[in-house]
């Protein structure tokens, strides 16, 4: 599956939480940390390892993505990802052998999540689309929405199809399209690691 995403900057997170309620139904919060490890031979392939807690439960995620920014209209863009990952049980034989094999942790980030998920009423491809609307905050950067929808097509048709309810479903959370995030977390964080 593809994952097409955006994420924007909160800055009114109760009134987001009230909106959010009134249309989609919360399913948990999540703790999510996440070390992202560097190929060797090329920097820019990177595996993440995500260790996520929610309630008393607690799991183990292998992800590899390969990411690209669509444009969309009116001169913004979306993430189109694709995502293969798997649970593991245990994540210390692959932290291990990632350090053996000259990999190198390029980042370690922490999410506190709130998820949400919507059931839309459009399809791609005989498949009917769901939405997931996360509330994070990722320390020290503060509070994104990111609205993730996956489809099994990478058609440039389909992905547009998606980005219009992407921004659809921002307006009804009632953040404006200024408020908008293009760069990657690892962007932001690694400009605030330079500016310490």
């Amino acid at each position: 599956m593809n994952e097409i995403e955006i994420k924007a900057h909160v800055y009114k997170k109760d009134e987001l939480i009230k909106k959010l309620n009134s249309f989609a139904e919360f399913k948990q919060e999540v703790l999510r940390d996440d070390t992202y490890y560097e190929s060797p031979l090329n920097p820019k392939i990177k595996i993440r390892i995500r260790k996520e807690k929610y309630g008393k439960e607690t799991r183990s995620i292998l992800t590899y993505k390969q990411k690209e920014i669509k444009s969309a209209s009116e001169n913004f863009s979306t993430e189109l990802n694709e995502e293969l990952e798997t649970e593991i049980l245990s994540p210390e034989p692959l932290e291990k052998f990632f350090c053996d094999a000259g990999f190198k942790v390029a980042l370690k980030k922490h999410k506190e999540v709130m998820d949400w998920k919507l059931e839309l009423p459009a399809s791609i491809e005989h498949t009917k689309l769901k939405a997931t609307l996360e509330l994070c905050n990722v320390p020290p950067l503060g509070y994104f929405l990111e609205i993730e929808i996956l489809s099994p097509s990478k058609k440039d048709e389909d992905v547009k199809k998606v980005q219009q309810i992407l921004f659809e479903l921002l307006e009804k959370c009632g953040i404006e399209k200024s408020c908008i995030e293009e760069k990657y977390y690892s962007e932001l964080l690694s400009q605030i690691e330079k500016n310490n």
